[in-house]
């Protein structure tokens, strides 16, 4: 089962993308549910910002009594999480209506009889209850970024309370009372609606400083891959839909634009999800892009030597030794070696491999199609020989990358398995029989193969770091050409904001 964190999420760039296919790789589906959590997330953020929020002072009069209002501290913003309901616009917009919201306020009054007269002061507490606010979003993209756009927000403040500590100056302030309900709504109104217009390009931000535009590592240093949303999203009141380019290219290659490369003809699914979230993956265009860039890529060329051997069991460590002793050797096998295989040399081999453009998914995973050529060369075996080749192995292989990919800080890790071989082989001696070399192939060479493809991908796909988001009960479905993953998602937007 695929345990992941957050799968391949929110995502993007492409300032030069669409020299990359101007088609999707992939497209993401979020039921309005999904949606539910993420307002819910972010009611939490609005709530925990809300509290402690120092207001000017404030002064009025009645006749001859003057009021002044300080240290005003607006505090406990409270909007229930579970009294918040979306809509959907058709202008990809989504109102949150936030149906019970609750705030606190304290301050210090002072009561003065004319200009210079006697005063008395003290501490007053108000809270409001019955109120509510509504914030309206608009999505759309930036630069190929998921963009958030705050389009409205309003506050309506309802009941207002206040006691004030005091005695008979309880009874003074009430002379005050329509001026000082009116202020304190104000106040509070304005406090709830800058909250709102704070966070919410705060958000936007964060997401836009989200770097979608990956490097690979390790062996397949060079190689990119774009997460680019490839146009706006699209909403319904059913579902939020977004495009992503979700291709590969290898440096100075990114504008080739491949007849290669191409998108599968089947659509991607326009039903609602099953789950909450689901990322459909076009096999094809992603594949195709990923081994276009492997096959122009240095990286389709190697060596293999003794750093390589002696990762094998130590049965097969020795086998391309010329001091090699046993039943599994190479001079054993090609006894013609021999002859010019001196104790102090031993075999390194030169590779080269081309992948196929065709693909195939099924519940296994992944399968690719490939022909490498091996040229085996005497020397010291440190990948680093000169002379000519002694032996050519020709290979057509079938590589499954099997379904069972996992998440690993923020790369998705896979593993290769060579499930059928096709070989061919000559020597400078003419020549090889099949049997002698297939022997020699399921001995040793496929554990090479192997070995050397899992490298490749040992440091993974690296993935946008969105640990703000959740996954839980994930399903994972390889159904050709289409790869879909769905999964439950609660959204934290604290980590995003930290």
């Amino acid at each position: 089962m695929m345990k992941i964190k957050a799968l391949l999420l929110l995502t993007i760039i492409v300032s030069a993308a669409f020299c990359l296919s101007s088609k999707p790789g992939a497209q993401i589906r979020l039921r309005t549910d999904a949606l539910n959590s993420a307002a819910r997330s972010l009611i939490d953020e609005l709530n925990a910002m809300g509290n402690n929020i120092q207001v000017p002072d404030q002064s009025t009069k009645w006749h001859m009594l003057h009021l002044e209002i300080s240290s005003i501290v607006v505090k406990n913003l409270n909007i229930d999480r579970n009294q918040v309901s979306i809509l959907t616009g058709n202008d990809n917009s989504i109102e949150l209506q936030c149906n019970s919201l609750g705030v606190g306020v304290s301050f210090h009054y002072k009561i003065k009889l004319g200009k210079h007269g006697p005063h008395k002061s003290g501490n007053c507490d108000a809270s409001i209850d019955g109120s509510s606010a509504k914030i309206k979003l608009g999505i759309s993209e930036q630069n190929s970024h998921p963009l958030l756009n705050l389009i409205d927000k309003s506050a309506n403040i309802n009941d207002l309370n206040y006691h004030c500590r005091g005695g008979w100056v309880s009874k003074l302030l009430n002379l005050f009372k329509h001026a000082l309900k009116g202020f304190l709504k104000k106040e509070i109104k304005s406090f709830a609606e800058k909250e709102i217009g704070t966070l919410i390009p705060k958000m936007a931000n964060k997401i836009l400083a989200i770097s979608i535009e990956h490097e690979l590592h390790g062996k397949l240093d060079g190689t990119y891959i774009n997460y680019g949303l490839s146009s706006s999203s699209k909403l319904n009141n059913q579902m939020l839909n977004i495009p992503l380019i979700m291709q590969f290219w290898y440096k100075g290659h990114k504008n080739d634009n491949p007849a290669t490369v191409y998108p599968s003809s089947q659509p991607f699914p326009t039903a609602v999800p099953p789950q909450m979230f689901c990322v459909d993956i076009d096999s094809n265009l992603a594949a195709r892009s990923a081994i276009y860039a492997f096959n122009v890529s240095d990286k389709s060329t190697f060596t293999i030597g003794d750093s390589t051997f002696k990762r094998l069991s130590k049965d097969k460590q020795q086998f391309f030794d010329c001091s090699c002793v046993g039943n599994h050797c190479l001079i054993k096998d090609i006894p013609d070696f021999t002859k010019q295989c001196t104790k102090d040399k031993k075999f390194g081999i030169y590779g080269k491999i081309k992948v196929g453009g065709d693909i195939y998914v099924n519940n296994s995973g992944i399968i690719l199609f490939a022909d490498a050529t091996f040229d085996f060369k005497l020397g010291n075996g440190i990948g680093q020989e000169t002379g000519p080749s002694l032996l050519t192995v020709k290979a057509d292989l079938d590589v499954l990358l099997e379904k069972t990919v996992h998440i690993q800080n923020w790369n998705l890790i896979g593993k290769f398995d060579v499930l059928f071989t096709s070989l061919s082989a000559n020597s400078t001696f003419g020549p090889i029989a099949p049997h002698i070399i297939n022997d020699i192939w399921n001995f040793v060479m496929k554990d090479i193969v192997e070995l050397l493809a899992n490298d490749a991908l040992a440091s993974g796909i690296p993935l946008p770091p969105l640990d703000f988001i959740t996954f839980n009960n994930v399903h994972l479905q390889f159904d050709s050409p289409i790869i879909q993953a769905c999964s439950d998602v609660v959204f934290d937007f604290k980590k995003l904001l930290s």
